[in-house]
């Protein structure tokens, strides 16, 4: 009894083990976001790195790096733009060194490239589609317009004010359209604004301000806005709502991915006949690469899935 259970101790111990690297891997990792986030706001990082250095030698590394960077500022988080591009990169060499210690010399290429690319993916699937922001600020723009309304009259003015009170695209929009008016014809303005975007509702803002300059009056204007504002808004949380039903069933599927890449990780280290399985044989070979692009590709199906498109 006591010789069948030393290989299932044993195995137990392994997993824990395992477990617990990927704690402490876990616990350096927030250290350096919260050291990076300190950096970031002494502003010690606009000192260019060892990345940004060699990028000015090798351009699609700095490419890549610049890509990160957006993707980070646009998440909120440019303070470990450098962590992510190190981790991916160090991802990257991983595998690279692994496939050549199994002696895949073709794959040592192959496997490091395609998941940067899926990186690459992942970031542009991610991006929010500046329309689609701009139409869930608006509600609460044409709130802040509402009260701009009330203390003044001249559109640019109003304008003006209500961008310094929201953020995002439409603040920039916003902003580009009362420093406009200070040398064109607001009416020529806000035409521009009415059709530079394939959207019903920037479009009917746009043209229920080009009404007040028109003839409808302030009364008018106001409570077209705040219609417009309350369509708006449930369209907005109908989206929310239909993103927010999904939710359970991706968890269940972050959560299979998760049982997949741990017992996937531990059959190949702790299992020598799944190793050589999977390396040794062209079958094994193609049962790993589909189920490494299963996983990959139902993380990009759930990040699809949780976006709200135009």
């Amino acid at each position: 009894m006591k010789v069948k259970l030393l290989p299932i101790l044993q195995d137990i111990s392994n997993y824990l083990m395992i477990l617990f690297v990927l704690y402490i891997v876990y616990y350096l990792f927030v250290l350096l976001i919260e050291r990076r986030r300190r950096e970031h706001l002494l502003n010690l990082h606009k000192k260019r790195n060892s990345v940004q250095r060699l990028g000015d030698r090798i351009q699609s590394i700095q490419k890549f790096y610049d890509e990160v960077d957006e993707f980070m500022k646009a998440k909120g988080k440019p303070n470990i733009s450098d962590l992510v591009f190190y981790g991916v990169v160090g991802f990257s060499v991983i595998i690279a060194v692994g496939m050549l210690l199994t002696g895949q010399f073709v794959l040592a290429i192959l496997y490091p490239l395609a998941f940067i690319w899926f990186f690459r993916k992942i970031m542009k699937v991610s991006k929010k589609n500046p329309i689609v922001e701009m139409e869930e600020t608006l509600p609460t723009a044409i709130d802040h317009m509402l009260r701009v309304f009330s203390k003044y009259s001249d559109i640019k003015t109003i304008i003006y004010e209500t961008s310094l009170m929201i953020s995002g695209p439409l603040k920039e929009e916003l902003d580009l359209m009362s420093r406009q008016m200070n040398t064109r014809n607001p009416v020529n303005v806000l035409e521009d604004f009415s059709e530079k975007y394939d959207s019903v509702w920037l479009n009917n803002f746009g043209f229920t301000l080009l009404g007040y300059l028109g003839d409808s009056t302030k009364d008018e204007t106001v409570r077209n806005l705040r219609h417009l504002r309350n369509i708006l808004e449930d369209e907005n949380k109908t989206k929310k709502d239909a993103i927010s039903q999904r939710k359970p069933s991706l968890m269940i599927n972050y959560a299979l991915v998760v049982v997949a890449i741990f017992f996937g990780v531990a059959n190949i280290i702790f299992n020598p006949k799944g190793f050589d399985f999977f390396f040794h044989s062209y079958l094994g070979l193609f049962c790993f690469t589909a189920g490494c692009a299963s996983i990959l590709g139902t993380i990009y199906m759930n990040i699809k899935m949780m976006k709200i498109d135009k």
